[in-house]
């Protein structure tokens, strides 16, 4: 199976530009051999970047190469990035880095290696179109992938790579967009359209003669108080009913009890009177445990429904200037 261009060219450029210290020793001594024997000198230092290459370890030669850029600046250490960023897919970083190095003619290495690196060039190219983004506001600002590229209006095209692209368009004062388009090989135009943030609303106010006065609310609370202090009144006033029928219940038996002149100096007399004796007893007792029960079930239950939060009461205090006579006239309003 052959290589692909890019693959060829990415092996020219990277690995056929190491040191050549057997051609440097054939060479004349002079100021020749002086320049090639710097050169050698400066190639040295980019040994572990061919290495990392050699191994597979594109993202470490990368970092190498990036940092000698960095150091040097020289068109070289850039040539080499924008090669590695091409094996690696990133179209459009390799394209930028490897014109920047053909933007220097003058450099006897880029020079020397014209040919390779506009190869490489065509094969970052052969990835990439272009994109035009518009928007109805001026100012926002476009990012590519995550990375920013510019702001709008653009003054030229942005150079993307061809397929699935996604897009950020960001404002001050509008709703951010994103979006993933598709790109082909001709210009490709998109226009984002932000809508701007709404400010917060404010309550209408009411311009009139009249001044509210209203109670304030309490705080919500999870604890059902009124719900158990209506129950607490009604169990409360079945309570007090029976109560109330129990001692008439046993004043009847000590009518009864009474009629019969059962009582004789504090003993009961006769027979038949045990039943209304012990009758009233027991009525009264009822009455008097259902009198209590009753009542303290009221009272519980007035505490929980003066204890219970309050919801926003529509009762208010209106005021306005009187009508038919001078003054304020007022008037309670539920």
């Amino acid at each position: 199976m052959q290589p692909s261009p890019l693959v060829t060219a990415f092996v020219v450029i990277v690995l056929s530009l190491a040191p050549r210290h057997a051609d440097a020793q054939r060479r004349p001594h002079g100021h020749g051999a002086t320049r090639d024997a710097e050169d050698d000198a400066e190639e040295a230092a980019y040994a572990p970047g061919f290495e990392a290459v050699r191994n597979g370890q594109r993202e470490e030669a990368l970092r190498l190469f990036r940092d000698l850029w960095t150091q040097t600046h020289a068109p070289r250490a850039v040539a080499r990035m924008g090669t590695v960023e091409i094996q690696l897919g990133r179209w459009v970083d390799g394209e930028m880095h490897v014109r920047l190095a053909l933007s220097h003619p003058e450099d006897r290495w880029v020079a020397a290696h014209r040919s390779d690196l506009e190869h490489a060039l065509q094969n970052a190219r052969a990835h990439l179109t272009e994109l035009t983004v518009t928007s109805n506001v001026a100012g926002a600002r476009l990012s590519v992938e995550g990375v920013e590229v510019g702001v709008l209006p653009l003054t030229e095209p942005v150079r993307v790579p061809r397929g699935s692209v996604r897009i950020d368009l960001r404002a001050e004062g509008y709703e951010p967009v994103w979006r993933t388009i598709v790109t082909g090989a001709e210009v490709s135009q998109e226009h984002v359209e932000l809508a701007s943030i709404a400010a917060a609303s404010q309550p209408p106010r009411v311009h009139d003669d009249t001044a509210a006065v209203r109670s304030p609310s309490a705080p919500a609370s999870s604890f059902p108080a009124r719900p158990l202090a209506i129950t607490s009144f009604a169990v409360g006033a079945l309570g007090i009913g029976f109560g109330a029928v129990a001692l008439v219940l046993r004043n009847a038996h000590a009518e009864d009890f009474n009629r019969a002149n059962c009582w004789v100096e504090g003993d009961v007399a006769r027979g038949g009177c045990d039943s209304d004796h012990a009758a009233v007893q027991t009525w009264q007792s009822l009455s008097i445990g259902a009198f209590a029960g009753g009542g303290a079930l009221l009272v519980g239950g007035l505490v929980l429904w003066l204890a219970a939060p309050r919801a926003a009461s529509s009762t208010a205090l209106r005021c306005a200037p009187g009508v038919s006579a001078p003054g304020l006239s007022c008037a309670l309003h539920f």
